[in-house]
């Protein structure tokens, strides 16, 4: 029974409807995985087939009979048309034929390579596990040897086991409404960084989906603390291990801003000396001159882009 003012009721019965429909058609993704596979085809011609979880997305489209759908590739926007059977890109707007193609017993030895593409699907938000499944683009790889590098440095028993990338629309919507405020107000060069965020096991649902709250860390003021070093954030006191070993954390987009020296006391940043206006800094760290630490006081200062799983090995 659905209840409730009518308007509301008539909208609702009929996309549940719609959604119980979509139930009933919907394989399950091992059988998708099976016996279909989309592919795209470049200059030459040749076909190249979609990542599993794009190829789970549009096999569901097109049982469903949708005509288009909205889907993203390296962060940038796309459309397929299966009255067409073209992908378009929104931001070229070059397109691409795509063909649906049965998959018989003989190809199944290939149906696991997969094209150079990160898919994260418009509507979802959480984790995406396109990385780990086997999708490596350039910038997995850039962020990988990125971490990798530092962490081999002081930690040789640890390794980052595998990477996830965070799509959330909400959080960067609300991030990218921050830059722009920040952006405004800001002397310093950088306004941007790419820090480091160690937590536990327990945190990480919660940040995919919320972003970060404040810590209960106050060395340097009551916020939420991020690591210019991923060395610092997969310390146990930060990133503290599992049952299993496996160790969390973020690579995280942060508005550092124009920034100052920061307290225990801290409940939010000072405002800027001799400032004409009473404008407030947009982050603290633990030393000016080169800092290690940095702390913001509001959440949509940070988005989390990245969930780098570090298993530490006992030997």
């Amino acid at each position: 029974m659905i209840s409730g003012f009518r308007e509301y009721v008539q909208s609702a019965a009929s996309e549940l409807k719609q959604l119980l429909k979509w139930i009933s058609n919907t394989a399950s993704d091992s059988e998708i995985l099976r016996t279909v596979q989309w592919v795209w085809h470049d200059a030459k011609s040749q076909s190249v087939p979609y990542p599993g979880n794009a190829n789970i997305f549009i096999e569901n489209s097109w049982q469903m009979k949708l005509k288009k759908i909205d889907i993203i590739f390296d962060n940038q926007p796309y459309m397929i048309n299966f009255e067409t059977m073209q992908e378009y890109s929104i931001s070229s707007g070059k397109s691409v034929p795509i063909r649906r193609k049965i998959l018989t017993p003989g190809d199944m030895t290939i149906s696991g390579k997969t094209a150079d593409k990160e898919i994260f699907l418009k509507s979802c938000m959480s984790l995406q596990k396109s990385i780990s499944c086997g999708t490596p683009s350039k910038q997995f790889y850039q962020i990988i040897s990125l971490v990798l590098d530092i962490i081999k440095k002081i930690w040789t028993l640890c390794f980052a086991s595998q990477v996830e990338k965070i799509t959330n629309n909400l959080l960067l919507s609300q991030y990218k409404l921050k830059k722009a405020s920040v952006t405004e107000s800001c002397t310093e060069p950088v306004i941007e960084r790419t820090l480091y965020h160690g937590t536990g096991e327990m945190s990480v649902k919660e940040i995919c989906i919320h972003g970060f709250n404040r810590s209960f860390s106050t060395v340097y003021g009551q916020g939420v603390y991020f690591a210019v070093s991923s060395a610092v954030s997969v310390q146990d006191q930060y990133s503290p291990p599992n049952a299993d070993g496996h160790k969390f954390v973020f690579v995280t987009k942060v508005l550092t801003g124009d920034f100052t020296k920061g307290n225990h006391d801290m409940k939010t940043t000072p405002l800027k000396e001799g400032s004409a206006m009473p404008l407030r800094y947009h982050s603290v760290v633990d030393r000016v001159d080169s800092p290690t630490i940095f702390v913001i006081f509001n959440d949509t200062q940070a988005y989390p882009e990245y969930l780098i799983t570090c298993q530490k090995i006992h030997g």
